[in-house]
C-alpha cells in the first residue's frame, strides 16, 4: 500500500526534500524505495561536519553544495575535502594545513563562497592558497565572496591587469595603508568589510574619480 507522500509527483517531492535539513532527510528517507532514492540523488544538499556522521552520507557526497566545517574538525585534521566535488559554498573554521592545501580550483570548480579561518596562522599553505585565489592563472573563476584572515604580503603583488570576479571581501586584518591598493586590485567589489590595523598611520589620498567606479557598502 502506498502512503500519501508516494502519490506526489517527483517534482513536488524534490521541492519538499530540498526544504528538509540534510541530516534529517538522509536519516529518514534514504533506502526507503528506489523512487525516493532516485529523487534524493537530485537534491542539492547542505552539510555541517559538526553533525553526527551518517553512513548514508557517503552515497550523496557529490550532491553537497554547501559545506560548513566547524571547530570540531580539528579532531580529524587529515580529513580530505576533495570528495565534495560540487561545492558552491565552503566555510572552514580552524582549518588544518592538510585541508587548506586541498582547496584548489581543480577540486572545486564551482566554488562561489569561501570563508576560512586557519588553525595555524602564517603557514606556507595559507600563502599558497592566497596566491591561488588572487595571483595564479589557475584560479576560482566563479568565486564571488571571500572571508579571510588577511591577505598577508601578497597585496603588493596583485596585478590590476588580472580581472578578479570578487564582489564581496571580508578581512579580519588589513593594514590601513593598503586600502587604496586593495580597491584598485578588486574593481568589481560591492561589499568590503575590514578590521583595520596599523603601526604607522598614513592617511592615503583618495581620488574621487577612481571611487566613482566602486559601489561599496
Amino acid at each position: 500500500m502506498k502512503n500519501r507522500l508516494e502519490f506526489l509527483p517527483d517534482e513536488l517531492l524534490l521541492y519538499i526534500f530540498s526544504m528538509i535539513p540534510t541530516f534529517d532527510l538522509l536519516k529518514s528517507m534514504s533506502h526507503l524505495n528506489s523512487r525516493f532514492d532516485a529523487v534524493l540523488r537530485s537534491v542539492m544538499l547542505a552539510w555541517d561536519l559538526g553533525w553526527p556522521l551518517l553512513s548514508e552520507l557517503f552515497f550523496h557526497l557529490h550532491q553537497i553544495v554547501y559545506l560548513n566545517c566547524v571547530s570540531s574538525l580539528i579532531f580529524m585534521p587529515d580529513f580530505s575535502l576533495c570528495v565534495f566535488t560540487q561545492l558552491r559554498s565552503l566555510t572552514l573554521k580552524e582549518a588544518s594545513i592538510v585541508q587548506i592545501r586541498g582547496i584548489r580550483p581543480r577540486y572545486f570548480p564551482h566554488l562561489v563562497y569561501l570563508s576560512i579561518t586557519p588553525l595555524y596562522s602564517e603557514t606556507d599553505e595559507e600563502m599558497q592558497l592566497l596566491e591561488t585565489l588572487f595571483i595564479k592563472k589557475e584560479r576560482f573563476i566563479q568565486l564571488k565572496t571571500c572571508h579571510l584572515e588577511s591577505l598577508r604580503d601578497i597585496l603588493p603583488r596583485l596585478s590590476i591587469q588580472i580581472s578578479s570576479p570578487l564582489r564581496a571581501l571580508t578581512l579580519n586584518q588589513c593594514d590601513v595603508n593598503n586600502i587604496i591598493n586593495l580597491l584598485q586590485s578588486f574593481p568589481l567589489l560591492t561589499y568590503l568589510n575590514l578590521t583595520l590595523i596599523t603601526k604607522k598611520f598614513n592617511i592615503p589620498s583618495i581620488n574621487g574619480n577612481f571611487l566613482q567606479g566602486n559601489h561599496l557598502k
